[in-house]
């Protein structure tokens, strides 16, 4: 007869650990599934970041007269501008700012601090988009692409794999460290060949 409570004990305690061992597991399972989630929203947006890139690189290449008149020309340059702003700021919800508290303390939260690194390449398409004149320049097209290989590099990091398994907080990622000052001329930093997802700008 004293064996019935024991053996009711150890059942107890058997679905008591079934029952954390289950919580546990769905816990991780919906950890694993809002940073897969992340990731696919991330790569959603790169993807529209890079035919943006690629189609303001394109339209250096090209002049006023290479379109039926002036007006479109520049509609259509005003529809890149546009969208790149879009991206820009849709980039934001992504990457917070750096030292919010201390930088652009009179602009709205998400504009204070400074602008994440992997913004900088959709930033100096933007810039020099403002600066073009009308005529083809192959220069401003080469940076363009140069800037267009960082911003792809930063997004690979960002969609690794081996990063989601460290990723803790959406505001700190392979492309979240402080970007640049960017101008309509700004060439992009080096690559160190050492640098690790994590490191951030050097």
């Amino acid at each position: 007869m004293e064996l019935i409570p024991a053996v009711g004990a150890l059942i107890a305690f058997t679905q008591a650990c079934i029952a954390f061992a289950v919580f546990s597991s769905s816990r991780r399972q919906r950890s694993v599934d809002r940073g897969t989630q992340r990731i696919i929203r991330i790569h959603d947006w790169g993807n529209d970041c890079i035919d943006a890139l690629a189609e303001a690189g394109q339209l250096c290449l090209l002049q006023v007269s290479d379109f039926p008149d002036e007006r479109a020309y520049a509609i259509q340059r005003s529809n890149l501008l546009h969208r790149l702003s879009a991206l820009i700021d849709r980039g934001r919800l992504f990457y917070r700012n750096i030292d919010q508290d201390k930088y652009g303390l009179e602009k709205f939260p998400a504009r204070r601090g400074y602008r994440p690194e992997i913004l900088d390449p959709l930033v100096a398409a933007y810039r020099s988009l403002l600066a073009i004149s009308g005529t083809a320049n192959q220069d401003i097209f080469d940076r363009l692409y140069r800037w267009r290989g960082r911003f792809i590099t930063l997004l690979q990091y960002e969609v690794e794999p081996s990063w989601l398994q460290t990723a803790r907080h959406y505001s700190v990622g392979p492309g979240a460290a402080a970007g640049i000052s960017v101008n309509a001329v700004s060439e992009p930093p080096d690559w160190p060949e050492n640098r690790s997802p994590a490191e951030g700008n050097i």
